[in-house]
């Protein structure tokens, strides 16, 4: 059969009839009459119809919403919250809040934050400045990215002074320098020794020391307040571990012909290293009276005497105090009691921050105070004896 025995299978006149092979000259008719029934290029490409770029045919699909006419605007919520959109070729363009800023503050103080199509961005604030304040005196802090920076001060000169007079001393980056004051010359302490004979009661060789061999601490054994003659009080009742009673004690710091016998002898104090203003006298070997007095009983040392040594210091403020002994000792500060180490013991070490106990000893920053020691060796083997303070009395400066 021809193709003129079949009238309607033209594929021109009937779009229903496909033809076994489609020719190029049918794809152009084809689409020619799909265009004219209103089916759009991008359907014919759903059909795998190939020659579509000489149609002008879209090659990829288009997100944007699409609108009606240019210039329309409707209400939308946008990452920077509420807002507008547009109409604009036909679809609706981003939304845009109605005032892209706001007010913002960081450490800085107050600024600005704008917001843009990511979000709202980092605060922006001015660089800013303010006075501050550190040990040289007074300057000026920058604050700069959310920050306040290191305060600035110029270096100067403060005024400074010590026990003996006024001074200055530099200052930069916080750090006040050395006080050109006139310093007070090292103390020698001034200390009277009473020896005693191994047999005297609370020494060698008495019924007090032979139960209390080895280590015995005996706290408590004078009063917190010295006497109106300005040596220690006994507060046994009547006794204590490691003495014998008041009427032997009594005897301990008071010169008596036939009991004890009085050396004066100078303790010399040396700087204290790393610690300005502050004097130390240290010996592990504080055997001073070797060989005099009632001589030294046999023994490689005379073990039997007491010490008391007076001298005075300007309270500044700050001040640690600190002390050690074998056997007895303790130091009285204003005339109270500050540090208590009694009894028979190894070298013992106690120490007072005087800022703490200032209330409790009557104490004023700028006055001066009494400053006694007592010290106590009454049995072998060992004799040991330190002082770290500020002793500043004012004739220190002559």
């Amino acid at each position: 059969m021809t193709h003129a025995d079949h009238p309607h299978s033209d594929p021109d006149s009937d779009p229903g009839l496909a033809p076994r092979g489609f020719g190029a000259a049918f794809m152009a008719r084809f689409l020619r009459r799909f265009a004219r029934a209103g089916v759009t290029a991008g359907l014919a490409a759903a059909f795998g119809i190939g020659g579509l770029a000489s149609c002008g045919a879209r090659t990829g699909l288009d997100t944007s919403e699409s609108c009606a006419r240019t210039g329309d605007t409707r209400p939308c919520e946008g990452v920077c919250g509420p807002g507008v959109q547009t109409c604009d070729k036909g679809y609706w363009q981003s939304c845009v809040p109605p005032n892209t800023t706001r007010d913002c503050t960081d450490a800085c103080g107050q600024g600005t934050q704008v917001c843009t199509e990511s979000g709202w961005q980092s605060c922006v604030v001015p660089d800013a400045s303010r006075a501050c304040s550190n040990s040289c005196g007074t300057g000026s802090q920058q604050c700069l990215a959310n920050a306040w920076q290191t305060c600035e001060v110029l270096p100067t000169s403060l005024a400074c002074s010590s026990v003996c007079s006024s001074g200055t001393q530099p200052c930069a980056n916080d750090t006040p320098g050395v006080c050109d004051a006139p310093q007070p010359h090292d103390p020698v302490l001034s200390a009277t020794f009473l020896d005693f004979r191994s047999t005297q009661p609370d020494f060698e060789g008495t019924a007090i020391v032979t139960p209390n061999t080895g280590n015995r601490s005996d706290l408590g054994i004078v009063a917190p307040l010295l006497g109106a003659d300005g040596l220690p009080v006994y507060t046994g009742t009547p006794t204590t571990p490691t003495t014998t009673g008041k009427a032997d004690f009594d005897l301990w710091f008071r010169p008596t012909p036939g009991v004890n016998q009085a050396f004066e002898l100078a303790l010399p104090m040396t700087q204290a290293v790393g610690k300005p203003g502050y004097f130390t006298y240290s010996n592990q070997q504080f055997f001073l009276l070797d060989g005099v007095g009632f001589g030294d009983d046999g023994q490689a040392h005379n073990f039997d005497f007491t010490m008391h040594t007076q001298t005075s210091f300007v309270y500044a403020g700050g001040e640690t105090f600190s002390m050690l002994s074998d056997d007895d000792s303790w130091l009285f500060i204003n005339r109270q009691l500050a540090i208590d180490l009694g009894g028979l013991h190894d070298s013992t070490r106690g120490s007072i921050a005087l800022d703490t106990a200032a209330t409790r000893l009557g104490l004023l920053v700028g006055s001066e105070y009494p400053l006694d020691i007592f010290y106590v060796e009454r049995h072998i083997t060992g004799a040991a004896f330190s002082i770290t303070c500020t002793i500043a009395p004012r004739h220190q400066c002559e």
